[in-house]
């Protein structure tokens, strides 16, 4: 089996690393749109090429494809605040404000940071609410018959 992130992203919630953690397959969303947002500087980018290994991972579990689809969406944002690329608009503060790049790098990391940190508190802190029964938790994995304790509203 091939090694790294996209095995690590394929696997979703099989992953022995995952078996330990609650809500693993968002949170591989989560790290996997930190990690290729830092290559791409791309939301949509980001979105399409992790998002097409995660998002189906999410729904095996039993996250709804909303919440699943938000999950990615909003993980991918974070790509155009993450260093070094950091999209474009790092390329026109440089060139309008006469910023050194480093700087930007440097004023950047720390809310990239933030953001990647606090979405994966919060996908999380959504597993727990909603009760999401995934193989790490309760060892009884069965394609597509993943259920919610607590169905959240419109569900």
């Amino acid at each position: 089996m091939p090694r790294g992130f996209t095995a690590y992203a394929l696997a979703g919630p099989n992953f022995p690393g995952l078996l330990k953690h609650a809500g693993g397959s968002a949170r591989v969303s989560v790290f996997g749109s930190a990690l290729f947002g830092m290559h791409s500087g791309s939301s949509v980018a980001n979105a399409v090429t992790v998002g097409s290994l995660t998002i189906p991972a999410m729904i095996r579990v039993g996250y709804r494809r909303e919440f699943a689809g938000a999950v990615e969406a909003a993980a991918s944002t974070g790509g155009q605040i993450t260093p070094p690329v950091l999209g474009a608009a790092a390329f026109l503060i440089v060139e309008f404000l006469n910023i050194p790049y480093q700087n930007i790098i440097a004023a950047a990391a720390v809310p990239a940071f933030l953001h990647f940190l606090l979405h994966d508190k919060m996908s999380y802190a959504a597993f727990c609410h909603w009760s999401v029964e995934s193989a790490a938790l309760t060892n009884q994995w069965r394609l597509g018959q993943a259920k919610f304790q607590n169905k959240p509203p419109g569900a």
